[in-house]
């Protein structure tokens, strides 16, 4: 399995970083085989390397998305690159800061494996 480097958490693609409003749906390709990086206090961080219209990064995966797409592209994550999906920009309340930020809704029904495109 990859590891993510110390500084990978500055890689983690947040609606902020391309500029995506709130309510808005994007569109993602997956370019690399999820990564795994000790958390700390809050466990594994999971993410998948994608590119979209505004730019690229690491997607975070809460554990509903890593279940959805596990459901829907299978366990072995090197089967991921070139799958796509869409997910909506929500609205978040982070706990650390008592602030709302904007986060992720993946779409499951969006979540397409790339050998099933035609």
């Amino acid at each position: 399995m990859p590891i993510i480097p110390d500084d990978a958490v500055s890689n983690i693609l947040k609606p902020d970083k391309i500029n995506a409003k709130l309510g808005e749906k994007v569109g993602f390709k997956i370019t690399e085989p999820h990564k795994a990086n000790a958390g700390g206090t809050s466990g594994t961080l999971y993410s998948v390397p994608v590119k979209c219209k505004g730019g690229a990064g690491d997607f975070p995966l809460n554990k509903t998305h890593m279940a959805m797409f596990i459901r829907k592209l299978g366990k072995n994550s090197d089967t991921w690159p070139n799958s796509t999906f869409d997910a909506f920009v929500v609205p978040q309340n982070n706990p650390q800061s008592k602030q709302q930020v904007h986060s992720w809704a993946v779409v499951e029904d969006s979540i397409e494996q790339a050998s099933k495109k035609g």
